[in-house]
């Protein structure tokens, strides 16, 4: 790797020339935190981003482009970060932070984040802590689908980390095993229905862990960098105490909780 490297860059992906009210707070926590990063837009290589300027963004950014066909969809998206060259582009850099505008940043914890030395962190998918779904039900109920010709579902991301809406990601890493897997992540992307390796965080966090050397850190220790699905359980392992950041503040069962920490 280049000896001037440098350490670490905030990747936000948009889409569309306007921002709804949930992401103008979260590019808001983005100036107040994390401005003294660089900071760069991942956009179609077609979007007009003069409607930046209406927004008085606060921070300095750069505008890095894609083929426009990995902003149409989830699928294309997945792709995306799925590929060599998206990582190739971002080389110059030990570290990425994607940080989608579903995402809430509450201090500046980047530098201690980096330090820890992870290929690897996001928010863990949490399980609930209702009997009806703990994991041996779980299992009943995928034995009884497929005794009666039901498609099973797959619980194997379970307190697994992590979800990659506010991830970070050794970007070398990245980029040597999306090269290494391409004949695979082709696969998988091409076969939808037999794996969920076609979803990129699922790859990332579940897949690539089997056969390569990986780091993460464990789900208890990754709910202190962000915190996405069931919070009021993740505060239960955080002593109340607030993460670097939080996944998804918008959704319906969620936005009610994070009221109470985001204005």
């Amino acid at each position: 790797m280049k000896n001037d490297t440098k350490k670490v860059v905030i990747l936000i992906p948009i889409y569309r020339t306007f921002f709804n009210d949930f992401e103008i707070k979260s590019l808001k926590s983005v100036n107040q935190h994390l401005k003294s990063f660089p900071i760069i837009f991942i956009a179609p290589k077609s979007l007009d981003i003069n409607f930046l300027k209406e927004y008085e963004i606060q921070f300095e950014y750069e505008i890095y482009r894609f083929e426009d066909q990995f902003f149409k969809s989830i699928e294309g998206y997945n792709q995306l970060l799925l590929s060599s060259h998206f990582y190739e582009a971002f080389l110059d850099y030990e570290y990425m932070l994607i940080c989608q505008t579903d995402a809430y940043v509450f201090k500046n914890e980047l530098s201690f984040w980096i330090s820890k030395g992870f290929d690897y962190i996001g928010a863990p998918w949490l399980d609930s802590k209702k009997i009806l779904f703990n994991h041996e039900s779980r299992s009943v109920f995928n034995k009884i689908k497929k005794k009666i010709g039901l498609k099973q579902r797959l619980y194997n991301h379970i307190n697994q980390v992590g979800n990659g809406g506010f991830s970070l990601r050794k970007t070398f890493k990245f980029h040597e095993i999306s090269i290494s897997e391409s004949k695979n992540i082709n696969y998988f992307l091409e076969h939808k229905e037999k794996e969920n390796y076609h979803i990129e965080d699922v790859f990332w966090s579940l897949y690539v862990p089997q056969k390569h050397s990986f780091l993460k850190p464990d789900y208890k220790t990754a709910l202190r960098f962000c915190v996405d699905r069931k919070p009021e359980i993740a505060f239960g392992y955080l002593n109340s105490e607030l993460p670097f950041a939080c996944h998804g503040f918008n959704k319906k069962g969620v936005v009610k909780f994070w009221s109470k920490y985001i204005s």
